[in-house]
């Protein structure tokens, strides 16, 4: 919530992105009162944000902008996804991958623009990438004690 706070955003995101798959399921999800939800009932298909997932996935870079109307002419498909969710600005941080998965923090505004200074970016990404590691080394740890088990057994 503190995101929130600070930059005046209206929904904080954590997604993991399955590199064998072609949706973003969300991890964790803040929304600022009175303020409705995205979608999150569902996972987010990749093509819903071809331009997003080329930036984020492939390039791995942040991407982020002030108003749906400043995104380039190949992110047609984003803009009306924003569109149709009521998205106004946006900014998306990719962090380290743990393969297969790459995180990807997502702040959102849908009441008004937002001016994403970059001097912020690393700051979220250093506590991004810790939130990330405790789930993941507990999910690698149990599989170790799983193969560790099914070899005991065998």
């Amino acid at each position: 919530m503190e995101i929130l706070q600070f930059f005046h955003a209206d929904h904080v995101a954590m997604l993991r992105y399955d590199i064998n798959k072609t949706f973003y399921p969300h991890i964790y999800l803040a929304c600022a009162d009175q303020i409705p939800p995205v979608p999150t009932t569902v996972d987010l298909p990749t093509a819903l944000f071809p331009y997003m997932y080329n930036k984020l996935v492939k390039e791995g870079v942040v991407a982020s902008f002030t108003t749906i109307e400043e995104l380039p002419d190949e992110a047609a498909t984003d803009r009306e996804s924003y569109a149709k969710w009521g998205i106004r600005s946006c900014m998306n941080i990719p962090l380290g991958t743990i393969t297969p998965y790459l995180y990807i923090i997502s702040i959102i505004s849908v009441r008004r623009g937002c001016v994403w200074p970059e001097v912020y970016i690393p700051r979220l990404q250093v506590p991004g990438e810790l939130f990330v590691n405790v789930p993941e080394l507990k999910r690698t740890r149990l599989q170790l004690m799983a193969d560790v088990f099914a070899n005991a057994i065998a």
